[in-house]
């Protein structure tokens, strides 16, 4: 065997090392984005989970949420402040996943969810109240499909607040 053909098996080697190394890497990408993705829907989840257990463990705010679902007018200074922070959280949390989703990182099932829980919550006129006072603060992308979404017929809408059904 001469040179060149130890040269050749040479090459030969690397091209498959480095075929070798590029199948590593790009499993270990999907990999990575599988985990990227499973865990921001784990965040966004607990975020919107945290929200509720507070609603739910709080029977004044609790109050405050009925009331101002069924009539935001009803509410005094202090309740008003205190139920548009508690909706202008969940409209955060549904902005993160809406980002999150036209990036890539949330799966459209997770995405069509909450399009259901906005459909359905807006449906009160608490919401729809806070939403025109609190839609100039989101991009133009979200406020645009949280407006399709309103137009949108859903069937299948949740109602956590069943006694505020319009």
């Amino acid at each position: 065997m001469d040179w060149e053909q130890l040269g050749a098996i040479g090459e030969i080697a690397g091209a498959i090392g480095v075929i070798l190394s590029m199948l590593y890497l790009s499993r270990q990408i999907t990999e990575n984005t599988k985990f990227t993705k499973l865990s921001t829907h784990n965040e966004t989840m607990s975020k919107f989970m945290d929200v509720m257990i507070a609603n739910a463990q709080n029977r004044e705010l609790s109050s405050v949420i009925v009331r101002g679902m069924k009539d935001p007018h009803s509410l005094d200074e202090v309740e008003m402040t205190m139920f548009a922070q508690r909706l202008a959280v969940y409209f955060m949390a549904w902005f993160n996943a809406h980002h999150q989703y036209r990036g890539g990182l949330l799966e459209r099932e997770f995405w069509e969810t909450c399009e259901r829980d906005i459909a359905g919550v807006m449906r009160s006129p608490g919401y729809v109240f806070c939403w025109e006072q609190l839609k100039g603060s989101f991009t133009d992308d979200f406020v645009s499909c949280v407006e399709q979404i309103v137009k949108s017929d859903f069937a299948d809408v949740p109602n956590y607040y069943p006694s505020t059904a319009v």
